[in-house]
This record gives C-alpha cells, sequence and structure tokens, in this order.
C-alpha cells in the first residue's frame, strides 16, 4: 500500500468511528443507559442545547441534566463535534440543532390495529 492508500483508509476508518460513536451517544440517550452515555464524552466536554439556551461542561453534569430532561420523553437527535481521546472516538460538543421530544408518550393512541 502506498501512502496514499493509508491515508485513505485511515479516513475511512475515522468516518466509521465517528458515525459509530454518533450511533453509541444518542441509542444510549434513547435507551436511558446514562452511564454509557456519559462515557462517550471526553474530558472537559460541553453540551449546547440552543432552544433552551443551555450549557453543561463536564461528563457528570451533562449526564444529569440530559438525563433530568428526558426521563419521562422521547426522544431524537441530530449534531455533533467530535474528536480522539484515550485511542478512541469521544463525542467534544454536542449540539442538538434539532430535537423531537415527545412529553406525552403515554397518551398516545394504540395504533397497532
Amino acid at each position: 500500500m502506498t501512502d496514499d492508500d493509508h491515508a485513505l483508509l485511515q479516513r475511512l476508518l475515522d468516518i466509521d468511528g465517528v458515525e459509530r460513536l454518533e450511533a453509541h451517544c444518542f441509542r444510549a440517550i434513547d435507551t436511558r443507559r446514562w452511564d454509557e452515555f456519559g462515557q462517550d464524552f471526553a474530558r472537559g466536554a460541553s453540551f449546547e442545547v440552543p432552544e433552551v439556551d443551555r450549557t453543561r461542561r463536564g461528563r457528570d453534569p451533562i449526564v444529569e441534566s440530559v438525563s433530568g430532561a428526558l426521563s419521562s420523553a422521547q426522544t431524537g437527535h441530530h449534531g455533533e463535534r467530535n474528536g480522539r481521546q484515550d485511542g478512541r472516538w469521544r463525542t467534544g460538543n454536542p449540539r442538538l440543532d434539532r430535537i423531537c421530544v415527545d412529553a406525552l408518550s403515554d397518551a398516545r393512541p394504540d395504533v397497532r390495529g
């Protein structure tokens, strides 16, 4: 393999790593696995939710804020910035550009037929 081939392979592996991080982070939110969610954050990470003008810094404050705010809601998420730390991809500054929250999830009609 040439140096260009190695660079391309590394780029593809990095893209895959970021995609896996994003999927894991937001899946952890949706399944309420808060310990796993917190481990996806870099040390010193910040978490922004501009719709409510809220920023939290650090793993524990981020987990506490998100888990509290979404404790009884069903969610959907989009948008973040990531980087490598301690040999793996971690999210550093997610920004929820869009959030879909169904706070009335218990009131949904039965649509099973």
